[in-house]
């Protein structure tokens, strides 16, 4: 496709989508769009693959702390998905409130033994050992939506 013709077709698209969110469509008169030329076919045997798009870089913290969570995971009751999560919140946490993530670890390891679903004798929930009034608590402060007790699981 010629440079004008793909210019006058981007223009055209871009003021039906305007028209669109106004409310208006221009007239196809207006659009005078030109005839598309015809296709060409293409063998499958000329086609050759997309290479494969690089992952977006991700913070080595992130992958340390999964790998962590993961030697543990028959212990936390969770998948390797919820890990995945579960590391990157750690990260995230650890640095908004300047704490090294080995700590947040050792006091998972502490508190609960890794077990996402544990209850002290005293009630207290979860990898971090929160009782649940403690949480609901933060939760209003943070204005986290608080869903009970099970919040903390």
């Amino acid at each position: 496709m010629n440079t004008n013709v793909a210019q006058r077709l981007t223009l055209a698209l871009a003021a039906m989508a305007l028209g669109s969110v106004a409310g208006t469509l221009p007239s196809e008169s207006w659009l005078n769009a030109p005839q598309a030329p015809p296709v060409e076919r293409v063998r499958v045997e000329t086609l050759r693959p997309i290479p494969a798009l690089p992952a977006p870089p991700q913070d080595k913290r992130v992958e340390e702390v999964f790998a962590q969570l993961m030697a543990r995971q028959a212990r936390t009751g969770l998948t390797p998905e919820e890990l995945s999560q579960l590391a990157e919140a750690v990260v995230e946490t650890a640095d908004l409130y300047a704490f090294d993530c080995e700590l947040v670890l050792a006091v998972m390891h502490v508190e609960s033994r890794f077990d996402a679903f544990a209850v002290s004798p005293k009630h207290a929930l979860g990898l971090m050992q929160i009782l649940p009034s403690t949480g609901e608590w933060m939760a209003g402060k943070l204005g986290i939506r608080w869903e009970g007790p099970q919040t903390l699981f």
